[in-house]
């Protein structure tokens, strides 16, 4: 009842259009997008299908398992699927498999096993790849040394790929320009770049020309205005434009334009995937910051240590409405402050500037989870850990949002306590620190004298999460402190047929007949109610799986004698017929 119940709320949200055929993976899929990869993992993982008997719906279930791997981040995991394919599986299948393998493997910038595989489907699968896999698994011979910085090897890759394909196709062109950049070799951009009518072209020119002196810095941001005042720009181009922007203002040593335009540039990074020759991360966010905030200094004359005048400066900034100069002040005071108190404080309000940015989150999420100053979640300043992990859960990136919760459990000012201590436990839970989860429920339950049935709703959401996740007893002892702090009667039935699932999932059917009977009959003495059937049944069940099938016979001949629907009645005389066959 309880599966039936949650699979038509998860219809109810699913989006219009032919359904899937296979409705495990379509449910995985949707679970995973509302922020539960782990949930739905889990339920990939219960009774998977046999690849050899059902190759097909093997095949539905596991692509859905590498996507939501994929979505998450997962790269480890990606490979170890994709290593461990079994025999005998459709081709397209595991083509598909194997390019995303080697996604993987760029983006966990393993070069050489990526070599590896493209060697292997190069030599072995070239009659039957198209001309055009073929090519693009050529090209990411090129970019698997990149991936490593190798990049003489890259140039040499690159010298074999256009004695083959020639200079003037685009791909070839691009790779060059890309190859060359990273070089720092920017005088030898390909000429056919120059009349290609693509962004990604004239940015790889712009920055070519800034480079090598061809065009003054201010000349290059006056062209990336004019391309960016066009419009539509896709994600990555607005990131390839804002590092030449970033890269024309820092020539000009203009220190809160550079800022700025890394910012800007970060808020698109993560769609820029493997381009490496615009490639940005936190730590030069933080270059720029204090670039900015020391140069502030000097010119105010301000000494270091001098905490409170650096703070005063900031606040004077904001007063005179320049967000920028605050930014760099509080960067310096962040980073160097005397104290830890004045450091905590200073993030703080750093935290709320860049946030009152238009992308603001994006841009804090790359400036101190893609930073090499604040690696580990132990590291990060407990003023930005609950901004960060709400921006991590939208996300979906579950498991990090997890960790960052794991270290903090105050509930931050202007939240409802239970609501924000029921989301920890639950992004816990979900991320793979469900002891902590649980403790966090057991802390949340046993200080409240009582819950209203919209609370008590909301905790059982989460206690189903444990549920499918195999936690039972967990799940049990949780019940079981929530019984006497019920406040709605029919939620009360509901627990305590709930509990019984647990007790049923762990083999105690004797114990799991119990409870539902507990639930049947409470606030309803006969049970004879639609819920109290319900959980008679479950009883029954239970009964006869437990080897009791003399009282599994009598609840089945009450609920006999009490139904009026005839098809239910059918139903409830041949489970008793086959109930009367084991005995």
């Amino acid at each position: 009842m309880k599966t039936l119940l949650r699979t038509l709320t998860l219809c109810t949200v699913l989006v219009s259009g032919p359904a899937l055929a296979d409705t495990v993976a379509d449910e995985a899929r949707q679970m995973a997008l509302m922020g539960a990869p782990d949930l739905a993992l889990g339920l990939l993982d219960r009774q998977p299908p046999d690849s050899a008997a059902d190759p097909e719906r093997w095949v539905r279930r596991e692509r859905a398992r590498i996507e939501i791997l994929q979505a998450d981040g997962r790269w480890e995991r990606v490979v170890q699927r994709a290593e461990s394919l079994p025999d005998g599986l459709p081709l397209a299948f595991t083509a598909w498999v194997r390019d995303e393998q080697l996604s993987a493997y760029q983006q966990l910038a393993q070069g050489a096993k990526m070599r590896q595989l493209l060697r292997a489907m190069l030599w072995t699968a070239p009659e039957a790849a198209d001309p055009e896999t073929f090519r693009r698994w050529r090209r990411l011979v090129i970019e698997s040394y990149l991936v490593e910085d190798r990049l003489e090897d890259a140039r040499a890759a690159l010298v074999h790929y256009r004695r083959d394909y020639g200079d003037e196709a685009p791909d070839v062109a691009k790779l060059q320009a890309r190859v060359q950049l990273m070089l720092n070799a920017s005088g030898a951009i390909p000429d056919v770049l120059v009349g290609m009518d693509d962004h990604e072209a004239r940015a790889l020119v712009l920055l070519a020309r800034l480079r090598s002196g061809v065009m003054e810095p201010a000349q290059v941001a006056q062209a990336v205005e004019r391309e960016t005042a066009r419009g539509g720009l896709a994600p990555q181009d607005q990131a390839r434009y804002g590092y030449v922007a970033a890269e024309a203002a820092r020539q000009r040593q203009d220190r809160a334009a550079y800022a700025h335009f890394i910012e800007r540039a970060l808020v698109y990074q993560r769609y820029l995937q493997h381009d490496h020759v615009f490639r940005l991360d936190g730590e030069r966010l933080w270059g720029a910051y204090l670039a900015l905030g020391h140069a502030l200094g000097n010119e105010a004359q301000l000494l270091v240590g001098q905490d409170e005048i650096w703070m005063a400066a900031a606040e004077g900034a904001l007063i005179d409405d320049d967000p920028r100069t605050a930014r760099g002040y509080l960067a310096v005071l962040a980073i160097e402050g005397q104290t830890g108190a004045v450091r905590e404080e200073a993030h703080r309000r750093l935290t709320r500037l860049v946030l009152a940015q238009d992308q603001g989150p994006e841009i804090l999420y790359w400036l101190y989870l893609r930073s090499e100053r604040f690696q580990d979640a132990d590291r990060l300043p407990l003023p930005v850990r609950h901004v960060l992990a709400d921006h991590l859960l939208a996300r979906g990136e579950v498991a990090q949002a997890s960790q960052i919760m794991a270290g903090i459990s105050d509930v931050p000012e202007g939240e409802d306590p239970f609501e924000w201590r029921l989301r920890r436990a639950r992004l816990l839970i979900l991320g793979g620190h469900d002891e902590q989860g649980v403790d966090a429920l057991h802390e949340i339950v046993s200080e409240a004298r009582s819950f209203d049935k919209a609370q008590a709703e909301r905790l059982k959401e989460v206690l189903f999460d444990l549920q499918t996740l195999r936690r039972h007893q967990a799940t049990i002892n949780l019940f079981v402190a929530l019984e006497p702090r019920l406040t709605d009667e029919q939620q009360a039935r509901e627990f305590l047929f709930w509990q019984a699932d647990s007790y049923r999932a762990l083999g105690e059917y004797e114990q799991a007949a119990r409870l539902y009977l507990r639930s049947a009959t409470l606030h309803s003495p006969q049970g004879n109610d639609p819920w109290g059937q319900a959980a008679r049944l479950q009883a029954a069940e239970a009964l006869a799986t437990a080897g009791l099938l003399d009282d599994a016979r009598r609840l089945y001949e009450g609920l006999i004698r009490i139904t009026r629907d005839p098809a239910q009645r059918a139903v409830l005389q041949n489970k008793l017929q086959q109930l009367m066959l084991k005995n």
